[in-house]
């Protein structure tokens, strides 16, 4: 089939315009590497919440810069040198198209010279003195762990004196309480002796007096009755 020139050569164009259209430019590619990386670049970040740097990583717009980038390190509370070493790390591998894991095997590199003019260079802090540290700490917890010591030992002795006093003190309650007791025996026994002795006595006063008034009696009765002679006894014929 016979095409004419004239429509072919629209044709062609439009698919150059096309085909031209759809390069991205830098700061595209940038945009789509960090949305599609967005939960790589996310976990292998060194500071801020991953969770919430994906979300903005996926939120960034078309036209991604340093500053962008950098801002969604800010707002998961990270320092300022964090964030821009951050995002200098996530656009290089973007215009690399290195994978995050392998740029994070290679470590930061220098910031390029037309972000580095934007860019707070950050000041290095001192590192802290460890063995200082490490020693004072120690220390302290050799002091904490006396001290604890000698409050436990001082505990215990006190209840153990406590222990001793109150046992003393239970004895002498027992003691007491066995010679009240043996007092009390001793008194009831004593008192049933009296009580036994005093019982016999009145007996033996009863009886006393039963006997002497029976004797009485029979003298009473003799005194009262007399005995008369028989007239006609032996003795009153013979005379």
């Amino acid at each position: 089939m016979h095409i004419p020139l004239n429509t072919a050569l629209p044709r062609t164009l439009l698919s150059f315009l096309f085909t031209s259209s759809s390069i991205p430019s830098p700061t595209s590619d940038r945009s789509m590497c960090l949305r599609q990386n967005a939960p790589m670049l996310a976990q292998a970040a060194a500071c801020g919440d991953r969770h919430l740097l994906q979300e903005c990583f996926l939120l960034v717009p078309d036209t991604l810069t340093l500053d962008d980038l950098r801002s969604c390190f800010i707002e998961v509370d990270c320092t300022i040198a964090e964030a821009t070493s951050e995002a200098v790390i996530i656009l290089e591998s973007c215009n690399e198209s290195v994978s995050a894991p392998e740029l994070r095997r290679r470590g930061p590199e220098a910031i390029p010279e037309d972000e580095a003019e934007t860019t707070p260079t950050p000041t290095p802090t001192p590192a802290p003195e460890n063995d200082q540290n490490q020693s004072s700490i120690n220390v302290s917890g050799i002091v904490v762990t006396v001290i604890l010591a000698l409050a436990v030992v001082a505990v215990v002795t006190v209840l153990l004196i406590f222990y001793a006093k109150d046992r003393k003190l239970r004895a002498i309650a027992r003691e007491k309480a066995a010679e009240e007791k043996r007092k009390q025996d001793q008194e009831a026994s004593e008192a049933a002796l009296r009580n036994f002795a005093k019982k016999q006595v009145a007996r033996e006063r009863e009886r006393r007096q039963q006997m002497e008034a029976l004797e009485w009696a029979h003298r009473r009765a003799g005194m009262e009755n007399p005995r008369h002679e028989n007239p006609f006894d032996d003795k009153s014929a013979v005379a």
